[in-house]
């Protein structure tokens, strides 16, 4: 989803190439320079002096805030990972839930964990995120039942590992 340099993402492109157009109508005059630049995935307007034109760029940034850049559907402006991204629910959940899966294999496989106590054995289902415990089968979750609380579901380190390769191809059709 993030973009490095300040080029602009495909929907976010024609979006930015219809305020020019607009500019063009109002002023009478072609302008090529950008209305927006990207900084740290978000869209911030340029500085202009001309009024009109600080006007549509502060315009067309605003316009890019609620539209995903990677989809072109209605969006907003969300935490993704270390950065700050425009995405809609459905590119956002994709993102995430590879993500998620990533990271629960890792755990597994011991390359993330505690250096005092080691490799995770177990996983209460509130350790996982929502996203990646709704996916979860209920057929492999655990329980275990205490006296004065209901059901406690979780996974153990032999059940994620069972489960490895269906949460691998998981997240290869969620990255699509």
């Amino acid at each position: 989803m993030q973009n490095q340099d300040n080029e602009l993402p495909g929907p976010w492109a024609r979006v930015h190439a219809r305020f020019l157009a607009r500019y063009g109508n109002v002023r009478c005059e072609h302008w090529s320079e950008p209305l927006v630049e990207i900084v740290n995935g978000l869209p911030f307007p340029v500085y202009y002096d001309d009024r009109v034109l600080k006007g549509f760029a502060r315009k067309a940034a605003a316009a890019l805030r609620s539209i995903c850049a990677t989809c072109g559907r209605p969006g907003r402006v969300r935490r993704v990972g270390g950065y700050m991204a425009v995405a809609c629910g459905g590119c956002f959940g994709k993102e995430q839930m590879t993500r998620q899966i990533e990271s629960l294999l890792d755990e597994c496989h011991g390359e993330v964990g505690d250096p005092f106590d080691g490799p995770k054995a177990a996983w209460h289902e509130h350790d996982l995120p929502t996203l990646l415990r709704s996916a979860i089968p209920a057929f492999c979750w655990r329980h275990t039942y205490p006296p004065q609380t209901g059901p406690i579901r979780y996974l153990t380190r032999e059940d994620v590992t069972r489960l490895a390769p269906w949460l691998a191809k998981l997240a290869v059709v969620m990255a699509r």
